[in-house]
Formats: C-alpha cells, sequence, structure tokens
C-alpha cells in the first residue's frame, strides 16, 4: 500500500473508529472457529478492538449439543474442553497485537460465574441431566467488568443456585448475553462468508423480516440454522445490528467492522442507509461526491457558495455516518419541479440509491402538489424511463426554466407527471 492509498484507506476508517468506540460487541466462537487456523488472526483483531475502545464479551461454544443427554460423565469432558479453550485464548491474548508497538500491551481477561444456569429437564420422558438453560445474566458485574476495560469471556458452562454445573448451548448463551448487555452488536464468527439467498447469492445486509422469510421459507442454502436462529432472535430481541462473518477469512471481522460494504451478512431492524434532507454540515461531503461527476460532465458545475445557498433543497444518503448520494429539488412555476445532481458513489449503484433518493425528491414534491417533476440528463435516459419519466421536449419546461437550458450541453428532457 502506498501512502496515497493509505491516506484514503485511513480516512474512509476514521468515522468507524470514532462510532465503535465505547461500544459493546458479544462476540461468538463457535469451536470450529477455535480450531481454525485463523484463530490467532482473529484474536489479535479482537485485541485491536479492545485497544480501540471496544467493549468486548466473547462466548465461546463447544461441540456438545443440549439437544442430547449430558450426563455427569460428558459434563466432565465439556469442563475439560472448556478449560483448555480458555487457556488457549488467553495465551494467544496474552501475546498482545504482534508486528505493532502493541505488542506487549496488557490486555485483561475476565472469567468467572457470571451466568446463572438452570436444567432443562424432563421432556417428552427424557431426563436431559446436565443440559440446561440460562436463568440470569449477571449483567451489572460484566459491565462494571467491561467499564473497566477488561475483556470478559464467558464460556458455556452455567451455575445453579444450588451449585450444580449445567452445559449451555453457545448460540442461545450469546443472544442471552448481548439482549442482557443491551450489546450494540452480536457477531458470529461462522464457516460462511456471508448468508446466501436460495440461489446462493450472498446477501451483505438484510433486515429481519428478510431473514424471518429466508428461515420460515428455507429460501437460503445456509447450512447452519442455529447461526441464523441466533442472529434472528438477537435482532428481534433488540440487539440492533447482528453480523455473520467468515472465521475463514483473514481480516473478515476489521472490514466488516471498517468498511461501508462489509464482507459479511448484516441484520437490522431497519435499512440502515439513511434518506434525508441535506444540513450545512453535509457540505464537504457532498462537494467530494459530486466532483467526478462535475469533471466527466455528467453533472453541470456547482460553486461552493451555490451549494450553500441551494442546501435547502438536497437530499442525502447516509450510510454509517458517510453521504454516498445525494439529490436536489427545484420548484418552478405551474407546479413543475425539477430533479437535479442526483448522484450516488460509484460502489453503492447497485444498492437501489438512486431510486431511494428519487422516491424522496418525488414524495416531496407531491407534498408540494407539484403537477409533474423533470430532469435534464445527457447519460442517464435510460435509467430515468426506467424509473417512470419519459421523454419531453425543451417546450415542455416551465419558461423560466427554458431560458436556464444550455443548448451546448443538449440535454434530454425528461418528465413524470405527478398529478
Amino acid at each position: 500500500m502506498n501512502s496515497n492509498e493509505f491516506t484514503k484507506w485511513f480516512r474512509a476508517c476514521t468515522p468507524y473508529i470514532r462510532s465503535h468506540q465505547g461500544k459493546t460487541f458479544v462476540i461468538t466462537l463457535p469451536p470450529e472457529c477455535l480450531e481454525s487456523d485463523n484463530i490467532r488472526n482473529i484474536v489479535h483483531d479482537l485485541a485491536l478492538l479492545h485497544v480501540l475502545g471496544v467493549r468486548i464479551a466473547i462466548i465461546f461454544g463447544d461441540s456438545a449439543t443440549t439437544e442430547q443427554v449430558v450426563n455427569d460423565a460428558k459434563l466432565q469432558e465439556i469442563e475439560q474442553r472448556t478449560n483448555q479453550v480458555r487457556s488457549q485464548i488467553e495465551l494467544l491474548f496474552s501475546a498482545g497485537i504482534p508486528e505493532s508497538n502493541l505488542r506487549e500491551r496488557h490486555i485483561p481477561i475476565v472469567s468467572g460465574n457470571l451466568v446463572t444456569a438452570k436444567p432443562i429437564g424432563v421432556i417428552d420422558g427424557i431426563d436431559y441431566v446436565r443440559a440446561g438453560k440460562v436463568r440470569n445474566i449477571h449483567a451489572h458485574q460484566i459491565i462494571s467488568l467491561l467499564n473497566g476495560m477488561n475483556l470478559v469471556l464467558i464460556p458455556p458452562i452455567g451455575l445453579s443456585a444450588a451449585g450444580a454445573a449445567y452445559y449451555l448451548d453457545g448460540y442461545n448463551l450469546a443472544v442471552e448475553v448481548a439482549v442482557a448487555l443491551a450489546a450494540d452488536k452480536l457477531i458470529i464468527f461462522d464457516a460462511n462468508a456471508q448468508i446466501k439467498d436460495g440461489k446462493g447469492n450472498g446477501l451483505s445486509d438484510i433486515r429481519i423480516e428478510i431473514l424471518e422469510t429466508l428461515i420460515s421459507s428455507k429460501g437460503t442454502t445456509h447450512n447452519n440454522d442455529s447461526v441464523l436462529h441466533c442472529l434472528l432472535e438477537s435482532a428481534q430481541r433488540g440487539v440492533p445490528r447482528t453480523h455473520a462473518i467468515s472465521y475463514l477469512q483473514d481480516g473478515a471481522l476489521l472490514q466488516e467492522l471498517f468498511t461501508p460494504d462489509g464482507v459479511g451478512t448484516q441484520i437490522s431492524e431497519d435499512d440502515y442507509r439513511t434518506i434525508r434532507q441535506a444540513n450545512v454540515t453535509d457540505m464537504a461531503a457532498i462537494v467530494e461526491l459530486i466532483r467526478p461527476f462535475e469533471q466527466n460532465g455528467s453533472i453541470v458545475y456547482r460553486s461552493k457558495d451555490q451549494l450553500e445557498n441551494e442546501i435547502g433543497s438536497y437530499w442525502v444518503a447516509e450510510l454509517d455516518g458517510l453521504i454516498i448520494g445525494c439529490a436536489a429539488m427545484y420548484e418552478f412555476e405551474d407546479g413543475y419541479f425539477e430533479l437535479g445532481c442526483l448522484v450516488t458513489a460509484e460502489r453503492y449503484r447497485s444498492k437501489a440509491l438512486g431510486r431511494r433518493l428519487l422516491l424522496a425528491v418525488e414524495q416531496s414534491a407531491r407534498e408540494a402538489n407539484a403537477v409533474a417533476l423533470f430532469a435534464l440528463t445527457t447519460q442517464a435516459t435510460e435509467w430515468f424511463i426506467e424509473n417512470g419519466f419519459a421523454i419531453g421536449k425543451i417546450d415542455d419546461l416551465p419558461s423560466t426554466r427554458v431560458k436556464l437550458y444550455d443548448a451546448q450541453r443538449n440535454s434530454k428532457v425528461l418528465l413524470k407527471s405527478l398529478s
């Protein structure tokens, strides 16, 4: 990476560093992840998040399942594996962050009796003995530990009020911990890079109702129902964003958290891309967004003074604090409104942002009793036709707009009736 690439990369990461600082993330490491060749890199990336001020609770699972009987002997085996895994994780974190001046940074890890369990009991005549479920998460104690800049490690073993130990399913435990802590994110490491639809297409971000449909209709090729249900339940119970990322891909955690597109699948209640009216604080971002399109002639040049004077006429598309699209609307006589400066960042062209910006402007025009919306374009005629516009003539424009028409640009006139 040369110096220019590094500068662009760091500038792009900065908003995420700021937004993640002080947030609580619950991380789920399944047994396959702990056994992968990439676990050392994953731990180093978690250590980096910790240094950046993210509060981290790690849930690690076991290969056993609570759907089968867990007798005393089986529980003893699970406890032995759990102790080994705990030691493995502590050893990995003790290395700090290699290949940096933070390699000697001490990262305190705390574990203990932070989960109270209860037995599953007898179901359909079968006594599950030491298979349990969560009775209580001691959230106050965990939060105090996180506030003390400790990394909290929670194994899949819970103790009952009577002093008995029970095995807990790691995914269910992760949901309960994330909900109890009011975590900002639940992140599950999985063998799959993304959740995919029935056709095998990767889904980078989906809303809760979409995931519900995929699960109920078996419309996904994902082969781990436990992961899907864990992501869904935690989102339904109020965790703002849940993520599934691959433990096989080096750097997946950092790419998911510090780039706009991510590399895994994110689930949230609402579309996290916001369309809103612009304000003066968006000026610099809008200028940076539209300049390449002005330079290639796609849109006409607008000075900073002009943009500042017209900022109230603009809408922006925002992703995690980044402006990734914009559009403007200008009112003319006889109920005609012009749609102008409709631009989306190149990497988001496939995300239907242009259409969402159009709909926002269109809705505003309708509320102002618009008769028609028009646009002038030199390169996007087909897109406007696909979105309900028809080719018109210069004479179809309001008279004041006709006087401003630039014959040298020879822009096409597109109109959409709103009456």
